[in-house]
């Protein structure tokens, strides 16, 4: 069976355009759906998407992360160092013989001050690039260097990590280091392996045209799957009335081979 992940800051709860928000995720029809910055839109997404279940990974304070499944949810692991960060779910794809499983993550990091975009767009010198990511590279190496191999324990089964990463990749700006931590683990950014256009995710709105290099901030990373394709959503669905993107962030979504 394929498998479809679908990863998407939602910004802000989806705000006054939530209902067509929903409208967009069920056109897309991801089996899993990795949804941060969801503060409240939980029970208006379900409703709006027969069939699926809702975790919600961040328990405490507002409810940033959540990951919506159509597949059978047969693990929630436990809170790790932040829930407002990171976790995840493990779910199963009906239809493969042996029972095949997948550990689906999502998360969130802390985004630096000054904007790291802007840091590289004015032309900085290659220490204060490195610096203005501190933020992102000290959170990213705990979680995959501490917090994934303690929640998996070593199980072999294919693992999904989605999110907003608020870091460009460090594959197109070489003064960076934080994606390339989960490559480095073995992980494929899958927009990456199907895609050498290096992508923008933030912002769609229109305060930020003036912006002058791609800000690709939200991935899906993968271990243990084929890429089948993977693609960027900007555009609002035609039946829509006009105006900007939903969110200020694009969707991603990634196809995965049976």
């Amino acid at each position: 069976m394929a498998l479809r992940v679908l990863s998407w800051n939602i910004w802000d709860g989806g705000r006054a355009d939530l209902p067509l928000i929903v409208e967009q995720v069920a056109a897309v029809a991801p089996d899993v759906f990795c949804s941060i910055e969801t503060y409240g839109a939980a029970e208006t997404i379900l409703h709006g998407l027969p069939g699926y279940t809702g975790t919600r990974i961040t328990a405490r304070d507002r409810d940033n992360l959540w990951i919506f499944s159509r597949l059978p949810v047969t693990h929630v692991f436990p809170p790790s160092f932040d829930d407002f960060r990171f976790g995840g779910i493990r779910v199963a794809l009906p239809g493969l013989s042996g029972g095949v499983e997948v550990n689906v993550f999502i998360t969130w990091l802390n985004f630096s001050e000054p904007w790291l975009g802007d840091v590289i767009a004015s032309g900085a010198s290659p220490e204060a690039i490195r610096q203005a990511e501190q933020v992102q590279l000290s959170e990213l190496s705990r979680i995959a260097g501490e917090e994934l191999p303690r929640l998996l324990d070593g199980d072999p089964s294919p693992v999904v990590l989605a999110g907003d990463l608020n870091v460009l990749p460090a594959a197109d700006w070489p003064h960076l280091r934080t994606t390339q931590i989960l490559v480095d683990a073995g992980y494929t950014d899958t927009f990456r392996a199907v895609s050498q256009d290096p992508g923008h995710t933030w912002s769609t709105q229109p305060d930020r045209a003036h912006v002058r290099i791609p800000e690709r901030i939200d991935y899906i990373f993968a271990k243990g799957l084929k890429v089948a394709d993977s693609r960027i959503i900007t555009e609002r669905l035609p039946h829509h009335p006009p105006g900007p993107f939903y969110s200020d962030h694009a969707a991603l979504v990634t196809d995965f081979h049976p």
